[in-house]
């Protein structure tokens, strides 16, 4: 059955906004799942926010919780990076990574990069603290890797100082110009229009 753009809008805002209150940024993450033509499910997993949040690439569909919160936000757009992520499938996985579910730093980095670009202005702390809470995992096990290990942790913290500048900047006059991106995360950039 295919619905129609008004019946679509119904259901993601059923999906999307939280039991009680208004929700964080419903109607922004509402019409960039009708842009992108993401399918959202309700994810039945059990546990904090963020941590039974995930994307499945293949089939296009991200499973969250309702967004109750900017933290929740920012998952939503993390997860929405994979999606979105051209290279997902090519990127390399490590088998020394400590769940089969975990991608690659890489795609980590590229799913974060996307979230902090699409928040835009609306990226905070809060956002930001999900995002290094998340990292932490892989920041742990990255020196394990044989190969690129240098990289990747480059890559680690250049999206966190990314995102942490972003953060720092929330009080701006709209039309001033986002913090500049390093030249590390450059390519990571330049993988995805966003517009």
């Amino acid at each position: 059955m295919i619905l129609r753009p008004i019946d679509r809008r119904r259901e993601l805002e059923a999906l999307l906004k939280p039991p009680s209150g208004p929700g964080v940024y419903v109607d922004f993450a509402i019409s960039l799942a009708l842009k992108h033509a993401w399918r959202v499910n309700r994810s039945t997993d059990a546990g904090p926010a963020h941590a039974s949040w995930r994307a499945d690439y293949w089939v296009h569909t991200m499973y969250v919780h309702p967004l109750d919160s900017d933290e929740a936000f920012a998952a939503y757009l993390h997860e929405a990076g994979h999606l979105e992520d051209p290279l997902l499938p090519e990127r390399p996985r490590s088998h020394e990574q400590p769940s089969d579910s975990m991608a690659s730093i890489e795609a980590e980095v590229f799913a974060w990069l996307f979230a902090i670009t699409c928040a835009g202005y609306r990226w905070n702390r809060a956002m930001q603290a999900t995002l290094e809470k998340s990292l932490a995992t892989y920041v742990s096990f990255v020196d394990t890797f044989e190969e690129g290990g240098y990289h990747q942790r480059c890559l680690l913290n250049a999206v966190i100082n990314h995102g942490r500048e972003q953060a720092r900047h929330i009080v701006r006059t709209l039309g001033t110009p986002a913090p500049p991106i390093s030249p590390l995360l450059a390519e990571f950039y330049q993988q995805v229009s966003l517009t």
